[in-house]
């Protein structure tokens, strides 16, 4: 076991990653919990699983760990969700605005990893839940990306690959375990959510990485003698089983993600979604409030399990951004895209885009409800600009980051200043091949 410094907090503590396993394994996993400093148990569950080590697999390929058992130490030491400057770093993903998360992307980067895993805690008793007296019963819930352009080949489309094995393994070994599902307030009952700034989408969409949700069952005063062991060992063999899982899929690990980078990504992307509704409800196991007896029951909302994709774009060659978006050109640049100074002589083909209508949203941060927009052609030298390339690694993300059309783009964090506005040029133009 060695242990390496990768960071600091905003308050200046350090971030650290333990290494376990063989340096030079086939198959690497970085293990991140304490994103959120009110979750202790998924927090301390990964610092028992790093002094103990994984039981991997005998005559598996080996498996090398890299974990990173307190992101948000600021957090912790206030007992508080956000670090010091108030940043919920697990919806800091795109913005990289927290200095931890931007520490645990460099090393994604450096150390570039086949498997991530994201460690949280979730509560079991939600108000809106419990005027219906149910509660989560579950001890562990797992989950996968659910963005389209965020779902990786490896784990399979909602986790099919992934997901089955993984929970009936835990299921055998005495646990209670489900994919983890969310019943809102507002009727929906869905599987955690669509939009990128977690690391779950977030990572998988930068970095083309399988990644995998692992929530523990929060503490709660109602909580029954033994749990948090129960529930402790039980996020302990969750770890192990994805460990083992690794073991036994790293070709496709391996092979998909390249060892350096390898294939290209495709082309097109979508950068809108709409929820599927499914054609029956939702069953899952919940405890009764008051008697704490456990029951399947219909989960109460309408049940929305899957994701489609909509607003499907072509990559362009690059993106090109002015100067004049110091905050985009800023997201960028923390992400380690190249921001390359064009030819001053060369012409170019780019594609504008014009704002001819929109339907604001009437939520912070949120893209326009409706939004129609109309595209010109132009040729001709790009001054004042820094191309953004697009590359096999990173070029999902750029569109769903750039593309007005975006439901999940920069343009809806206003202090961004990429506001899209009626009746005006989009400031970002995609730069094209000639023969496009």
């Amino acid at each position: 076991m060695t242990v390496q410094l990768i960071g600091h907090s905003e308050a200046g503590r350090p971030i650290f990653v333990v290494h376990t396993g063989p340096p030079t394994a086939a198959v690497r996993i970085l293990i991140v919990a304490g994103q959120h400093g009110d979750e202790p148990r998924g927090r301390e569950a990964v610092r028992r699983f790093a002094h103990s080590g994984s039981r991997a697999r005998p005559g598996s390929p080996p498996v090398a760990l890299a974990i990173v058992p307190e992101l948000n130490p600021d957090g912790i030491v206030q007992g508080t969700r956000r670090n010091a400057h108030g940043i919920d770093l697990n919806r800091d993903h795109v913005r990289l605005a927290g200095s931890e998360t931007r520490a645990l992307h460099q090393f994604v980067r450096t150390w570039r990893p086949h498997l991530v895993l994201d460690v949280h805690d979730f509560p079991p008793r939600r108000r809106h839940l419990l005027a219906r007296q149910l509660v989560y019963c579950q001890d562990v819930f797992l989950d996968v990306p659910t963005h389209p352009a965020a779902q990786h080949a490896a784990l399979g489309l909602d986790g099919w690959r992934f997901l089955p094995p993984v929970l009936a393994g835990l299921s055998a070994a005495g646990w209670r375990c489900a994919r983890y599902t969310r019943v809102t307030n507002s009727a929906r009952v869905r599987h955690s959510t669509p939009d990128i700034v977690d690391a779950r989408n977030g990572l998988a969409l930068r970095y083309r990485l399988p990644t995998v949700l692992v929530e523990a069952r929060g503490r709660s005063t109602r909580d029954a003698a033994g749990l948090e062991a129960h529930v402790l060992a039980g996020v302990a063999r969750t770890l192990d089983l994805i460990v083992q899982w690794a073991q036994d899929h790293h070709a496709e690990l391996i092979g998909l993600i390249g060892d350096p980078p390898g294939r290209a990504v495709d082309d097109s992307v979508p950068v809108r979604t709409r929820y599927r509704p499914a054609a029956g409800p939702c069953r899952l196991e919940f405890a009764d409030a008051r008697s704490g007896r456990i029951r399947t029951v219909d989960a109460p909302g309408r049940y929305t399990p899957e994701l489609d994709g909509a607003g499907v774009v072509t990559l362009p060659r690059a993106y090109a951004v002015p100067r004049v978006q110091p905050g985009v050109l800023e997201v960028l640049w923390r992400h380690g895209f190249d921001l390359v100074r064009p030819a001053p002589d060369r012409l170019e083909r780019v594609e504008r885009y014009r704002v001819e209508e929109l339907t604001p949203s009437r939520r912070p941060n949120r893209s326009p409800h409706e939004l129609r927009l109309s595209v010109r052609i132009e040729h001709g030298p790009l001054h004042d600009q820094l191309l953004v390339p697009v590359t096999a690694e990173g070029g999902a993300a750029l569109a769903v980051w750039l593309e007005p059309a975006s439901k999940h783009g920069l343009a809806r964090f206003r202090e961004l200043d990429l506001c899209l506005t009626p009746r005006s040029d989009y400031p970002v133009a995609r730069v094209v091949p000639e023969n496009a």
